[in-house]
């Protein structure tokens, strides 16, 4: 799937983070990951799926973590097409993580989001891992530990084994 890449500015970083980006899709084959072809490029802008995949310029001296945060945004498309799967995940994780925290940087801005996470940094973390790499795909994880969804990053890496499970169990599972 081509993608379009629009810039909020005619900002340098803007432009070099859009190149980045075309390298790694250059570099990779992303087309199991990517379920929207739009991707938005604004400095300074938070990260996020919807409306529109947009991205930051801060990672323009980091692919892995920009490659990261790529693939992350694109699987919220993924799961809003799979919601039935997605919500019985998250109710699994609710069960086994009761007190799974809420607000930055451990959580989500509610539970529900907190567990969406699990789902989404595990796919993330798999995808990593076949396109990169386990150790850089677990250098990118722990980086993240450090900055949002920490409790969820580090879940994910902790209990890796159960948190896949579920995932499959639930039909998430990209091999499916």
């Amino acid at each position: 799937m081509p993608i379009h890449i629009t810039l909020a500015t005619d900002h340098e970083e803007e432009y070099a983070t859009q190149a980045l980006l075309i390298a790694l899709l250059d570099e990779y084959d992303l087309s199991p990951w990517q379920f929207t072809d739009e991707v938005h490029i604004k400095r300074g802008a938070k990260p996020r799926s919807h409306p529109l995949l947009t991205l930051n310029t801060i990672h323009i001296d980091d692919p892995d973590t920009l490659l990261a945060t790529y693939i992350h945004e694109q699987l919220h498309w993924y799961l809003d097409g799979h919601r039935d799967a997605t919500l019985a995940a998250t109710d699994t994780f609710q069960a086994m993580y009761p007190d799974a925290p809420i607000g930055a940087p451990e959580g989500g801005p509610d539970r529900a989001t907190t567990y969406l996470h699990l789902v989404v940094n595990y796919l993330e973390y798999i995808s990593l891992i076949d396109i990169i790499g386990p150790s850089r795909a677990r250098a990118v994880m722990l980086g993240h530990c450090e900055t949002l969804y920490t409790w969820a990053y580090g879940t994910v890496l902790d209990d890796f084994e159960q948190v896949g499970e579920v995932i499959i169990e639930h039909g998430l599972h990209p091999d499916d």
